[in-house]
């Protein structure tokens, strides 16, 4: 299974870009997924990377990921989603999307999306599930590529994951701190505390 950090967008909500925004130890936000991704079990990890690509590549020098640009990343998280998923390669059952504003995530939540993936399973979506609401990442089987999208914040009520709830595997995680998701300036001043 490959990930695909998607680490491209504006960020505009936020008012500023967030991605490179310093944690406590000073590293920028977007540095805490890609670090969970290369830790993990999951193999190529690919960078999707758009707004502020050249402050981003001093971080990502002589890491072991696979750094792609995208050019579109202004026409929305669609196109760095799609670019992500076509460099995966073949001889992976699939890939788990991992959103680079989700500081919170580690490498032993990325390796339970992984363990629960089966590999004679041709179709599956897998992702996690906070007090009834599902929650990004989301591996997705190679099978399914077609139709990948992450979770939006009205996650409950999205048509795509009900479209494919015949193969949805969802992990219970009870705790809410792991899906911190920065998208507005009070949600980095909560993070920098």
């Amino acid at each position: 299974v490959g990930a695909v950090v998607l680490a491209a967008g504006v960020g505009s909500r936020s008012g500023r870009n967030k991605l490179m925004a310093p944690l406590s130890d000073g590293t920028p936000l977007f540095m805490r997924a890609i670090r969970a991704a290369i830790a993990s079990k999951a193999r190529p990890v690919f960078v999707i990377t758009g707004y502020h690509d050249e402050e981003m590549a001093a971080e990502l020098e002589n890491l072991d990921i696979n750094v792609i640009y995208n050019p579109a990343y202004r026409s929305g998280i669609k196109t760095s989603i799609s670019l992500g998923l076509s460099s995966v390669p073949g001889f992976c059952d699939g890939a788990v999307l991992l959103p680079a504003d989700m500081p919170g995530i580690t490498a032993e939540d990325l390796n339970r999306l992984i363990d629960a993936c089966q590999p004679e399973t041709e179709k599956q979506v897998i992702m996690f599930e906070h007090g009834g609401v599902k929650k990004n990442p989301v591996l997705w089987s190679k099978a399914l590529y077609p139709q990948a999208d992450i979770v939006p914040e009205n996650a409950d009520i999205r048509p795509v994951f009900v479209e494919h709830s015949d193969y949805l595997t969802q992990l219970e995680e009870k705790d809410a701190d792991k899906f911190i998701d920065v998208n507005f300036p009070s949600d980095l001043e909560k993070l920098a505390k």
